[in-house]
């Protein structure tokens, strides 16, 4: 007979892990709390919603038990529907922001880049927040190519500019 699938102690390797400053990580948090909930045969609703703010950051157990959702009379779905919308807003896919393009860019056009390496980070990051944006209409396509432009220290974006269709990327 094997044992049963044992819940991870928190912070143990296998435990599901969100970091609030990344609120990306939220749907990564819960699908692998889904997964291990099921492992265990875990069926009670409180039961779920307990574990999720079991293996909650610290900083965040006090605000998720504060949610309506928590109450006794709540499934662990409309819980985890209240958390998201908390992180991640209303549809709870949309998981940048202007603001989040906006620092970037300028983080990137102020400190320039010292190898392709760095280059290549800002370009990955970039295109993770970009796209996301793009498919939730918050940016044009026009708007994104703009945006990455501006990260560019200015030696590189006047270079880039010159080589680039002039229509696209017009009012820098």
């Amino acid at each position: 007979m094997s044992q049963p699938y044992r819940l991870p102690p928190r912070g143990a390797a296998g435990a599901p892990v969100f970091d609030p400053s990344h609120p990306e990580t939220l749907l990564d948090f819960f699908e692998d709390l889904d997964y291990m909930l099921e492992e265990a045969n875990i069926d009670s609703e409180q039961k779920k919603k307990e574990h999720a703010v079991r293996y909650a950051p610290p900083t965040q157990k006090s605000l998720w038990r504060s949610f309506a959702a928590f109450a006794e009379d709540k499934s662990y779905e409309d819980f985890k529907k209240e958390v998201i919308k908390e992180y991640l807003g209303e549809d709870g896919k949309r998981l940048y922001s202007l603001g989040d393009i906006k620092t970037l860019v300028n983080t990137y056009a102020a400190k320039g880049f010292s190898s392709s390496s760095e280059f290549k980070v800002y370009s990955r990051s970039f295109r993770v927040i970009a796209d996301d944006l793009v498919k939730h209409h918050v940016l044009r396509d026009d708007d994104r190519d703009r945006y990455f432009i501006k990260g560019l220290p200015e030696p590189l974006r006047a270079a880039s500019l010159a080589t680039c269709p002039v229509h696209r990327l017009t009012a820098l």
